[in-house]
């Protein structure tokens, strides 16, 4: 069957993939940990020249490009997954400044990432029992000590700015995740009140379920919102600082 004929690939797509490559080889940094500039050619992954989807294409060096496109029964060549993987891999390191020889900036930038990571693990071990907690908690007739949502107060209170994330969009999630956990604590401390049998524990008051249940509907309402609002944030933030800190 013929191949497809070759075409040129729209200049947009091309400047697309040379500036997230910087012109670096895939495959060399998947083997070999190699960063320098080379000689090289966009590949079409597929064997397809005329598909132009930005997921078909990489730079590869002009031996790779060879190697690649080779078919031979000799040596198992190389595998479309394996260039994506090399791929996705350089496109990582490119984003962490790796390949700034001779400056500080792509270790600069590791740092930094490992500094956000220890930030993030250090509030997902804070929030963890708690977020279980609150994930199941209906506040529907059951009780609770507020001992159980302190963690919200450690994470606003507790943390000074060496806790901070030096990423700006997860400081953002984080400083949401703050007022979000911030409007539980208002929502639970004005519709619940203490139990006069164990001063310990909370619960909205079940004469409001008998009496005024108008009133109790709306303080139901209100926690369960102000929970999935703050579960909500907690998801995005850890959701966005694992697909940008994870290696």
């Amino acid at each position: 069957m013929a191949r497809a004929a070759r075409k040129p690939i729209p200049n947009a797509t091309e400047l697309s993939v040379l500036d997230l490559s910087r012109r670096r080889c895939a495959l060399c940094y998947r083997q070999n940990g190699d960063l320098a500039e080379k000689r090289g050619q966009l590949a079409h992954l597929d064997g397809n020249p005329a598909n132009f989807a930005d997921d078909n294409l990489a730079f590869l060096c002009l031996d790779h490009h060879s190697l690649y496109d080779s078919r031979t029964s000799q040596h198992k060549n190389y595998t479309v997954a394996e260039v994506k993987a090399a791929r996705a891999a350089l496109y990582e390191a490119i984003q962490d400044n790796l390949h700034i020889t001779g400056s500080a900036a792509g270790s600069a930038s590791v740092t930094r990432r490992q500094t956000d990571r220890k930030a993030l693990d250090e509030l997902i071990e804070i929030m963890s029992s708690t977020m279980h907690f609150v994930r199941n908690m209906g506040f529907v007739g059951t009780s609770f000590t507020w001992l159980q949502l302190v963690c919200f107060d450690r994470v606003r209170d507790g943390h000074g700015a060496e806790h901070e994330f030096i990423d700006p969009d997860l400081e953002a999630l984080r400083k949401k995740f703050v007022k979000a956990g911030d409007a539980l604590l208002s929502a639970v401390a004005s519709n619940t009140r203490r139990l006069p049998y164990n001063e310990d524990y909370r619960a909205i008051p079940t004469e409001w379920e008998r009496k005024e249940p108008e009133r109790y509907a709306r303080a139901v309402t209100k926690l369960q919102t102000a929970t999935r609002r703050a579960c909500a944030a907690y998801d995005e933030l850890v959701r966005l600082g694992r697909a940008r800190l994870l290696p």
